[in-house]
């Protein structure tokens, strides 16, 4: 947001520490990016717009207020993998799928694509990594696919 133009641009996070690698937080606050720690949003107010968000520092219980223009929410992510445990699918250390360059997981015959396998989260690379699982799937079960 800085580099298309806003003069101030803050990142309000209800913990300690970002669970962002380091590298993009350091980068974020060498381009002017303010990180905000132990801070939650109450209130988002303003007439007809944004002006100014109501916070809560949940460490010094200071509430303060913060003019802006307007806001971006994003609460976070967390793999939807019930169905992965429940099968005995393998997963890394934040619950991610764990697959190979053919996609397949550590159960034969069970191939894994997209967000729930981590890394980038777009929708071209998930494309990708369906393509790959499903070229995968039909050699596994002895078929050629007709390139």
């Amino acid at each position: 947001m800085k580099q298309i133009g806003c003069r101030e641009v803050y990142v309000i996070h209800r913990r300690d520490q970002l669970r962002a690698e380091k590298a993009y937080v350091n980068e974020s606050i060498k381009k002017g990016v303010k990180i905000i720690y132990n801070t939650h949003v109450e209130k988002i107010k303003g007439k007809n717009r944004v002006d100014f968000l109501e916070v809560h520092d949940v460490k010094t219980n200071k509430k303060s207020k913060i003019n802006l223009d307007g806001v971006f929410i994003s609460i976070g992510e967390e793999p939807q993998n019930k169905l992965a445990k429940k099968l005995g699918v393998k997963l890394d250390e934040k619950g991610f799928i764990i697959v190979d360059k053919q996609m397949r997981t550590n159960i034969k015959g069970l191939y894994a694509a997209g967000d729930i396998t981590g890394g980038l989260r777009q929708v071209v690379t998930a494309a990708a990594e369906g393509a790959i699982a499903a070229l995968s799937s039909t050699e596994a079960v002895g078929k050629k696919y007709p390139y």
